[in-house]
């Protein structure tokens, strides 16, 4: 059964606190072992607050990859600019809309064309840099081998970066759970030694994320992420939250097994209740804002959720990803109906009857990314989308899905075309070539009995129905735009 808080004040607990109420002591013996940190997407900032809290702690921090402190430092000043200059972007935007036609507004929309021309040549410069250092996820096995071959113990692992709730990327990188397991098997001592697992990305704190990663982790006495979007590197909220909790832990993974408890842990936790902080502390899953609940108990709030979820999947996702929104495209934003679907969705993954929507998460994140996700595909296939435009303009009928495909390799399109794109380039598709084609669920009318397109251009169709129209395996490294003369990770079943 769901037990809720009976309070969501915030309370004044420190460690102090904490451990006199707790009855603990902190002793040298609770210093067992050293803090390893994936670093996934310059998170300079969390960096150096991990390092506070291991000097506190009289342990050592261990971060892979390893950058030159000058490198790092160039990489998050860009980032920094970036960010400013999106937050202008953001502004100017509003007031863009806010403006009647005419004078004004055209000098307003000269600015937003030279601050993003601004941001696109800072966030090119940067990940031309970040490129150097980017590690594949058997690169990163063999570099926490090595770092375990010379002795060293892990018993608190941070992971941060971009995340979906349980994979995460990033400028160095793309950690998917799939990846965790077969570092495990190579290092097999990190899975039994580490005891706390720190998540810093989104949605790593739901219930069923946190489970995904205990079943990686058994050991793990605490798990500690945002079950919700979490705050950006470029703020002080992250850094701030995971230095207290790591000075903390040695706490906060004592934490005896009651709701209240756990409950003031998490409060306990330096700015936690400003931000969606969850943790599962044994079998506990507490976070601020949501209600407690054990873990091994039946949840019988699913049902009702479920209800709610279905309804919105209707109602919110299928709109969406149909292209049949009143504008056309996907309702973005942090209050969009279809950011409120995902935040449901992520908190009732851990739920049986969620698996009959027959969806994932990497395909609701790539439906909120569209802009990203279509640079990213053109970057990726752009020689075989230019032959494939070649033939289209040559051929009768080819016209509209020309039109589109020109439109996308230069800038993107709204999600209707999208998806018109898609159901007009298979029409150059045979009949019996769809059919077999088990990933496809449209069949467009009219066909041809026989395609005039080669094998290769037939390829090209079925890449972008199933990667742009139906969102098959995007990466989850697609949420970032691509830089120059570095090439986008390939779709994740390919």
């Amino acid at each position: 059964m769901a037990i809720h808080s009976t309070s969501s004040r915030i309370l004044p607990w420190t460690g102090a606190a904490l451990l006199a109420t707790a009855g603990l002591t902190l002793s040298p013996s609770d210093a067992r072992g050293d803090l390893l940190f994936l670093d996934l997407n310059v998170s300079t900032s969390e960096i150096k607050a991990a390092q506070n809290a291991a000097r506190a702690r009289g342990e050592k921090l261990h971060v892979i990859p390893e950058i030159a402190p000058q490198v790092r430092k160039a990489i998050t000043e860009l980032d920094t600019e970036a960010y400013l200059i999106q937050q202008k972007i953001n502004r100017l935007k509003r007031s863009i809309d806010a403006t009647p036609e005419g004078a004004a507004k055209e000098s307003l929309l000269a600015e937003h064309r030279k601050l993003s021309a601004n941001i696109t040549d800072f966030e090119n410069y940067r990940g031309k840099i970040a490129a150097k250092f980017r590690r594949k996820p058997s690169a990163i096995g063999d570099e926490i081998q090595k770092l375990l071959s010379k002795g060293v113990r892990i018993d608190t692992l941070i992971v941060s970066g971009h995340s979906n709730g349980v994979d995460f990327t990033g400028h160095l990188g793309t950690l998917e759970t799939t990846d965790v397991r077969k570092i495990l098997q190579l290092v097999p001592q990190l899975q039994q030694d580490v005891q706390s697992v720190f998540l810093w990305g989104c949605y790593t704190g739901a219930r069923g994320n946190m489970l995904t990663w205990k079943d990686e982790f058994p050991n793990s006495q605490l798990i500690l992420g945002f079950h919700d979007q979490g705050p950006t590197n470029m703020t002080q909220g992250g850094p701030t939250v995971l230095e207290s909790a790591l000075t903390l832990e040695p706490l906060l993974k004592k934490t005896p097994a009651h709701t209240r408890d756990a409950e003031r842990a998490l409060r306990s936790i330096r700015e936690a209740a400003f931000y969606p902080t969850a943790g599962l502390f044994g079998n506990i899953h507490v976070g601020i804002g949501i209600e407690t609940t054990l873990v091994t108990a039946e949840d019988l709030s699913c049902e009702a959720e479920f209800r709610v979820l279905e309804e919105e999947y209707l109602n919110v996702y299928i709109p969406n990803f149909n292209g049949t929104t009143a504008s056309g495209n996907v309702e973005l934003g942090t209050q969009s109906a279809l950011r409120k679907f995902y935040n449901r969705y992520q908190a009732n993954l851990h739920c049986d009857k969620v698996k009959e929507l027959d969806l994932s998460p990497a395909e609701i994140v790539a439906l909120l990314h569209p802009k990203s996700v279509q640079a990213n595909f053109v970057q990726k296939f752009r020689p075989s989308l230019q032959d494939l435009l070649f033939k289209l303009k040559l051929i009768p009928h080819g016209q509209l899905s020309a039109s589109l495909l020109e439109r996308l390799m230069n800038g993107s399109l709204t999600r209707r075309e999208i998806i018109a794109l898609g159901k007009d380039l298979l029409r150059h598709l045979s009949l019996q070539e769809i059919m077999d084609d088990s990933d496809i669920s449209v069949i467009p009318t009219p066909y041809h009995a026989v395609s005039p397109l080669t094998p290769i251009e037939k390829e090209t169709v079925l890449t972008v129905v199933s990667r742009l129209m139906q969102l098959e395996c995007i990466p989850l490294s697609w949420v970032e735009m691509p830089s120059p003369r570095v090439e986008p990770e390939a779709p994740s079943c390919e």
